[in-house]
């Protein structure tokens, strides 16, 4: 779900887009709410909305949308956009869940099936993520579209090796060196982080 002010109007209809990045119209949507055939979410035949929200100008993609697909190195863009931006940046992704996590900030994107967390509790929005990582379905190949994931650490990591990438393994997780970035896959999950040197 995302509120959009398509129109400029400045007022923001709600909007579903559905795994593949399209919007849903003229149905229901998995979770049970009608859209019209513009795509906004409907009540009684009313449109839903709320005053827009000035969003703060950051650097997305060449078009200004949300990144799809995959870099040279098989990370999702989605990811590497959310490392590079701040908390308050990466609002555009839709917050549905804040949590205490070890002294730090874990924040659900359930749009997206993504998670980040921030360091600390407090001061969070000019922050980074420390590292992005997945949660539901395919979530796996969702970050990082080379995880094999078997169930087998040992082929997993021989698997990674084959296709050319830089590997290590401690027996029970793979880290995948991806130049600027690390994944660390463990059994079903998989995580990325910007390499210390480039921090």
């Amino acid at each position: 779900w995302q509120w959009l002010d398509g129109n400029g109007d400045g007022v923001a209809e709600c909007y579903y887009f559905g795994p593949d990045g399209y919007m849903l119209a003229n149905t229901t949507t998995p979770d049970g709410y009608l859209v019209n055939a513009d795509g906004a979410w409907v009540e009684l035949g009313i449109v839903r909305t709320r005053p827009a929200e000035t969003p703060t100008p950051i650097e997305t993609s060449e078009n200004g949308s949300i990144p799809s697909g995959y870099n040279e190195d098989g990370i999702s863009n989605i990811v590497i956009d959310m490392l590079e931006h701040t908390r308050a940046e990466n609002a555009k992704y839709g917050e549905s869940s804040v949590m205490d996590f070890g002294g730090n900030t874990y924040i659900l994107y359930s749009n997206y099936g993504f998670a980040a967390t921030y360091h600390g509790l407090e001061g969070t929005e000019s922050k980074k993520p420390l590292d992005v990582n997945t949660y539901g379905d395919n979530i796996s190949t969702k970050l990082f579209n080379a995880a094999p994931m078997t169930g087998n650490v040992e082929q997993d990591y021989n698997q990674l090796k084959n296709q050319g990438y830089s590997v290590t393994t401690n027996g029970g997780s793979t880290c995948v060196d991806c130049n600027k970035y690390e994944v660390l896959l463990d059994n079903n999950n998989a995580e990325a982080y910007i390499k210390f040197d480039f921090r």
